[in-house]
């Protein structure tokens, strides 16, 4: 009864990361949930390979496979997350208006997701040179610290000084790296 529980709050948090996050982030859950051990029979099932199968279509815009028949994620999957779709619009918004003005300005994303700041990240990547606003954007990805029992205690974040190195940066204009 325990092991089915625990599929069902995979399974649950699977579809709240996609209501919240998109469809990246609900990939990114499934297939961390698909190498635990209490999924096994249920990642064997035909519906779970469909889902995946469909979720992966979704997350690529479309094209299910790489060539090589091995699920992928497109740089271009981001049409596919509302909020991405709008973050892009309220850039390109902010910065052609500073531009228009002759007013240099910086803005700065945040994300509570690692899994969201590298859609971000990627989704910004991709419109480099679309047009005139997206030229302006130099993104970088910036992970603060993540060491804690409340994180999980996976780690890979920026140590304390790093990201106050990282963040002075932004503020004199430089990338966040």
């Amino acid at each position: 009864l325990d092991s089915k529980f625990s599929i069902l709050r995979e399974l649950c948090g699977s579809r709240q990361a996609l209501k919240e996050h998109g469809v990246q982030m609900a990939r990114s859950k499934l297939l961390q949930a698909a190498g635990k051990s209490h999924m096994g029979y249920m990642v064997n099932s035909s519906q779970f390979q469909s889902l995946m199968r469909e979720i992966t279509t979704a997350a690529n815009g479309g094209s299910g496979t790489e060539e090589g028949g091995s699920p992928s994620l497109s740089e271009n999957s981001f049409e596919n997350n509302p909020k991405l779709t709008k973050l892009a619009e309220v850039l390109d918004e902010h910065f052609e208006r500073k531009k228009a003005v002759g007013e240099s300005t910086r803005v700065i994303v945040f994300s509570q997701w690692r899994e969201s700041v590298r859609g971000i990240v990627r989704m910004l990547s991709s419109r480099q040179g679309n047009n005139a606003s997206s030229s302006l954007v130099k993104p970088a990805q910036f992970i603060g610290q993540a060491g804690s029992k409340k994180s999980g205690g996976v780690g890979g974040g920026k140590g304390r000084k790093k990201a106050s190195s990282s963040s002075s940066n932004v503020g004199q204009g430089d990338s966040a790296g």
